[in-house]
């Protein structure tokens, strides 16, 4: 009777849940019909929107030759939309670079990538053929023809959505006919064959090991009652054994892979956790590396002061270590006093570098134990997978070997196994106390560069440069000081040494009667930062009399988005100061337009790379041409640096810039040198006046 009961309660479940899946089936297919068309019309008003929103920003960005401004709002339209292409017809700038119109654009290729629009690519034409709509509109500006904007709609998007609306009607739609069928089965099911089949579902419901997940109701008539109460019963004193068996094999499992004075994972844990990470860096074509560290003087502490001391110096420097490393790195004490840092996919070689060096300065602190100090070092070894070692074995005996020779070095330093490493972290090391020792030997002098007036070839300014006369290297040029003094604060000396230098030698030309123009000198925004800088500035100004408005700053590009809405701030009190100052290296570098605009600038300089194949490449020759155009529309000067040759004049001093510096006019030169081409120059120019 139960079983026929049971059977006719599922059929019913099955013929209603059949009905309903029915219904919301034909539902569903009527939802998907009429959002395909709302999309579509929503689609077609939005591109037209779209397309009235970028002629409108165009008309202003064109007339301003704002080419990278429009190019990446381009960029940023077809990356962010379900735009398949657009495409920008310039006339003004067409008209500069002496062709009928500029066309310029973005598309995406089957794959979604975005790709530079080429007017001349059949499959581009092909791609553009094959969109969903299509458009476009002519850019005015003030009553005039300027260009025109075609915008291009892929149907990827239109599909993708579509596709979403049917897996979303689906799960819903299967997720409503199982709730109805739990609601209906379990109501039916509960009026019908009352408390008994509470019991069998609880007993049914196990977990992994058989026993019931959740008590037994207590309730219907006696009988059923006591049976649940002893099934209850049995439940809670089978569930309080295997908790304890649980506790035990977790205490068990811990003192198998930790280790227990420090805590931290044991020998036997690591062995294993490397076969794993080496495993898995050969998959996935990544490297691991290995820092193997030993205590210094750890040995004459523990046989010293005993065992006790010995062990409160190794749980201090493990929480130190552990306070060291990240989240997914395994720290393991071996044994001992030997510790290993093992780090899974690491992202460069310098890092190690960095965190072997915390690891030296972390450890070597004062140790406080019972009122007294001890002191320890540590030696490390590197070794890195998969170029040291594609075993663990390997792995672990190179990175030992770079541990030992890490304690043959003098103790307390790392020590990488890898020769070529070793060697250039070992270069960057003496490189750095080379320009230590340079600096208080007074090795470093200033050369000057003048720049010169493209038209007339007089000189209107010198740029000050810094060159390192070591007794043991020779003349070194900036490219091998600056990136190492640049990464600590030898550049804030370095700084202060060229500008004193240089006001101390233009002061002495202009008494001389003299005219080597305006000082221009490159600063770093660290200088900048100072406190107190502005200040001190000020007071060197006024102990040299120098008019602060023949010195000009030159800050590179990339330095100044750094943080702009910082710098802009600085450098908006340096130019209360009358001093000016030069966007070095543009265009090398990122600069929104929106930022330049707010910049308290006074020239723009061409980076070198754009100057050294003109006028022969046209694309140097377009991006100069702009960069130009770009200046006289901010009101800015502009000024071209490496020019070597008649031609590269040329084609500046036709294209309006007139200021130039390079090897074709004056290679950098000792002030001696400067003086004598200055005096030339005044005797020539008095002889000229004379006649």
């Amino acid at each position: 009777m139960l079983l026929n009961r049971r059977s006719l309660l599922v059929n019913l479940g099955v013929v209603i849940v059949a009905t309903i899946i029915l219904i919301m089936a034909a539902n569903a297919f009527y939802t998907y019909y009429q959002t395909k068309q709302s999309i579509i019309a929503q689609s077609n008003v939005e591109s037209e929107l779209r397309l009235q929103r970028l002629s409108e920003t165009f008309s202003k960005l064109i007339p301003a030759y704002a080419i990278s401004e429009y190019a990446q709002i381009v960029l940023n339209e077809v990356k962010t939309s379900d735009l398949a292409a657009i495409i920008l017809e310039d006339d003004v700038m067409g008209a500069v670079i002496g062709q009928k119109v500029y066309i310029t654009g973005k598309i995406k290729d089957k794959s979604g990538r975005v790709l530079e629009y080429d007017v001349n690519n059949l499959l581009h034409q092909n791609l553009i053929q094959d969109s969903f709509y299509q458009n476009s509109r002519e850019i005015f500006s003030n009553g005039k023809k300027i260009g025109k904007i075609y915008l291009y709609i892929s149907d990827d998007n239109l599909n993708k959505e579509l596709k979403v609306i049917i897996a979303d009607t689906f799960k819903n739609t299967l997720f409503i006919s199982v709730l109805i069928f739990i609601v209906l089965f379990i109501t039916i099911e509960y009026l019908v064959l009352k408390p008994i089949s509470t019991i069998l579902a609880a007993i049914k419901n196990v977990d992994k090991e058989g026993i019931p997940c959740h008590k037994i109701k207590e309730a219907g008539p006696i009988e059923l009652k006591a049976i649940a109460m002893a099934l209850n019963h049995m439940i809670t004193a089978i569930r309080s054994s295997r908790h304890d068996l649980t506790l035990q094999r977790e205490e068990s499992d811990y003192q198998a892979n930790h280790d227990g004075l420090t805590g931290l994972k044991n020998r036997l844990f690591f062995n294993l956790t490397l076969e794993q990470v080496l495993s898995s860096a050969q998959r996935h074509q990544h490297k691991v590396a290995l820092l193997f560290i030993d205590l210094d003087r750890f040995k004459e502490i523990n046989d010293s002061f005993g065992h006790h001391v010995g062990d409160m110096v190794l749980q201090i420097v493990s929480k130190r270590l552990h306070s060291l490393v990240r989240k997914d790195d395994l720290l393991v004490r071996l044994g001992g006093d030997e510790f290993v840092v093992l780090l899974d996919d690491i992202p460069r070689k310098d890092d190690l570098s960095t965190l072997a060096t915390k690891i030296i300065s972390s450890i070597e602190k004062e140790i406080e134990i019972d009122f007294q100090s001890f002191y320890v070092g540590a030696s490390i070894g590197i070794s890195i997978y998969p170029d040291d070692g594609q075993t663990p074995h390997d792995l672990i005996k190179n990175a030992d070997a770079a541990m030992y020779r890490a304690k043959s070095e003098g103790r307390n330093n790392f020590q990488y196994y890898s020769s070529e490493i070793t060697e250039l972290a070992y270069e960057r090391v003496v490189m750095e106390a080379q320009i230590r020792a340079g600096i208080a030997n007074n090795e470093f002098i200033a050369y000057f560069q003048p720049q010169v007036n493209g038209r007339t070839g007089k000189i209107i300014a010198m740029e000050a440069l810094i060159r390192w006369n070591s007794p043991t290297l020779g003349l070194v040029l900036p490219d091998k000081i600056i990136p190492v003094a640049d990464r600590t604060n030898l550049i804030l000396e370095l700084d202060e040494f060229m500008l004193k230098t240089a006001l101390t030698q233009f002061s002495s030309w202009y008494r001389e009667g003299l005219n080597p123009g305006t000082l221009s000198i490159n600063m770093t925004l660290k200088e900048l930062h100072q406190q107190k800088y502005i200040y001190q500035l000020e007071q060197l100004l006024n102990e040299f009399n120098f008019d602060p408005s023949l010195l000009e700053f030159e800050i590179t590009e990339n330095h100044v988005m750094h943080d702009p809405d910082k710098n802009i701030a600085l450098l908006k009190k340096i130019r209360m100061n009358q001093i000016k100052l030069a966007i070095d290296d543009f265009g090398t570098g990122y600069s929104s337009l929106s930022y330049l605009k707010q910049l308290p600038v006074n020239k723009l300089k061409i980076d070198r790379s754009f100057i050294k194949d003109l006028p022969f490449n046209s694309e140097d020759a377009s991006i100069t041409k702009a960069i130009i155009a770009l200046s006289k529309s901010l009101k800015y000067d502009v000024i071209a640096e490496g020019v070597e040759t008649q031609e590269q004049v040329d084609f500046l001093v036709k294209h309006g810039c007139e200021k130039l510096q390079g090897y074709h006019f004056y290679q950098p030169q000792p002030a001696e040198k400067i003086t004598e081409i200055l005096k030339a120059l005044d005797h020539s120019s008095i002889a000229q006046s004379n006649i």
